[in-house]
């Protein structure tokens, strides 16, 4: 977005115009001993707006996505790593049912099926799959791009989900994550 907005400085894949982090929270009374999170010089992304036009890009091998919560009440922080092959979901606090937001909740579609019990259907999957998610999920996007089944937990797949599992890890490692401690310890 900020390329399309002619801000972004692409030689150093940064702002044009870069805001002195410390000089901005002095200014505003804050100590730059808060936290505050890890300082960056430069995206880890790159802009999309050369590629807006083409069907595919072969320079895009894969994507890291994150999610901490939705609303404050829905903290359930997941990381993954997919490429064109595979996807892997690590569920960071697999142990505690998963979170809906508000209006999923409510929604009387759900709420018919999950009267029903677990094991009701809901889309691809059961009720008892949305709420109960394993630690990490493995799907196989050429051949299962519905993501129904769960190849994390077949033998056959064990070196993928160590490949995967440890592409995720160095991510987060290069990205400051505070999720990747868990790795440590999980």
């Amino acid at each position: 977005m900020l390329d399309f907005a002619g801000g972004l400085d692409r030689e150093k894949n940064a702002p044009i115009k870069p805001v002195d982090a410390d000089a901005f929270w002095k200014e505003r009374g804050i100590s730059k001993y808060e936290n505050r999170g890890r300082r960056y010089s430069s995206y880890h992304g790159r802009s999309w707006l050369n590629i807006l036009e083409q069907e595919n890009d072969p320079t895009r091998t894969e994507i890291f996505a994150s999610h901490t919560f939705h609303e404050v009440q829905m903290y359930y922080p997941m990381r993954v790593v997919r490429d064109q092959k595979y996807k892997l979901i690590w569920n960071i606090a697999h142990p505690l049912p998963f979170p809906f937001s508000t209006d999923l909740w409510a929604a009387s579609t759900w709420q018919a099926q999950l009267k029903k019990g677990e094991n009701a259907p809901y889309g691809q999957k059961t009720v008892g799959q949305y709420i109960h998610r394993p630690a990490f999920e493995l799907y196989d996007m050429q051949y299962d791009a519905d993501e129904t089944k769960n190849l994390a937990t077949d033998p056959a797949f064990a070196e993928t989900l160590e490949e995967y599992k440890a592409r995720l890890k160095k991510f987060q490692e290069t990205m400051g994550d505070p999720w990747a401690q868990k790795w440590e310890y999980e």
